[in-house]
């Protein structure tokens, strides 16, 4: 799914990419995605879509809204 999800009801979080919960994997993923918005990858690959509204200034792992892992 792409877009903005509810996540982390009842407070709300983005969501972009899920993992197995507690997965050394997901700090690797969070670094990958900051590295495209740096490139500017990210951004090129949203106009492509239109979906540049969905954009966000970096990645977090368990960012705030989620439940803790």
């Amino acid at each position: 799914m792409v877009g903005t999800l509810n996540g982390g009801w009842p407070a709300t979080a983005q969501i972009a990419v899920a993992t197995l919960k507690g997965s050394e994997l997901a700090p690797a993923v969070t670094a990958a995605i900051n590295h495209a918005i740096e490139d500017g990858s990210y951004t090129e690959l949203l106009e492509h879509w239109g979906l540049e509204d969905e954009a966000i200034p970096a990645s977090e792992t368990n960012p705030p809204g989620l439940p803790k892992p």
